[in-house]
């Protein structure tokens, strides 16, 4: 019995230790991820499917005025292309290098028609809140409109966002981070506070949410598009 007793616990032993190092190399070849979500802004292009690398995502049936749900997926460089109903090539396949642990909104934006359509990559910050706070990322997907202001009340919170590429390489975005409550929110044209392009009166933003709003549509006829996300702190 001594002899068996003596041989059994090296042997524990080296099954624990194989255990505990299969764990480590598991949680180190582990791929790490990130989000990824598309918002169809074009107002002339049909609703289309995603695909990553050649492969139909869960991101089917986008009409133009949608955002999709967040998708995870293994972070690295994809091939992004959005197809219609018909399988006609719509946008893509257009290469994007996602990093790990990233939040980014790809948006479709311009016109299929004149031949301006574009994937716009938005990074976005899900990085956690303060208690009390809301995020909020404005973004200026209306083809031919002057940049814009964003306003809350009589303070100037957004400066001269423009349609992605018209001002250098800005992106179409801007992030603010802001105390959650009610706001009456305006966007105006670049410099001006009399000509009013959207009145967002009593807007409410709530606490531990990242709310993604679009100004997107024609140049005649303009809409807002509002996403909420909960971070769930």
């Amino acid at each position: 019995m001594m002899r068996t007793k003596a041989v059994a616990l090296p042997l524990l032993l080296a099954l624990m230790l194989i255990a505990a190092l299969t764990s480590v190399v598991s949680a180190q070849t582990e791929a790490p991820t990130l989000h990824i979500r598309v918002a169809h802004f074009s107002p002339d292009t049909p609703t289309v499917d995603i695909y990553l690398n050649g492969t139909r995502t869960p991101i089917q049936g986008l009409a133009f005025g949608s955002i999709s749900d967040w998708v995870e997926i293994p972070a690295g460089s994809y091939q992004v292309a959005a197809i219609t109903a018909e399988r006609q090539r719509v946008i893509g396949p257009a290469t994007f290098d996602l990093p790990a642990d990233a939040w980014i909104t790809v948006a479709a934006v311009g016109s299929l028609e004149s031949g301006t359509l574009q994937a716009a990559p938005i990074i976005e910050d899900y990085s956690p809140l303060e208690a009390g706070q809301a995020r909020v990322t404005v973004f200026h997907g209306i083809e031919g409109v002057v940049p814009v202001d964003v306003l809350a009340g009589d303070s100037k919170i957004v400066d001269l966002l423009a349609f992605p590429g018209k001002l250098g390489g800005n992106d179409g975005a801007a992030t603010l981070t802001v105390p959650a409550g009610v706001y009456d929110l305006q966007v105006v044209p670049a410099g001006e506070t009399v000509r009013v392009l959207f009145d967002l009166k009593r807007t409410i933003l709530v606490a531990n949410t990242a709310y993604f709003v679009a100004a997107i549509g024609p140049a005649d006829a303009p809409q807002v598009v509002v996403k909420a996300t909960s971070l769930g702190q």
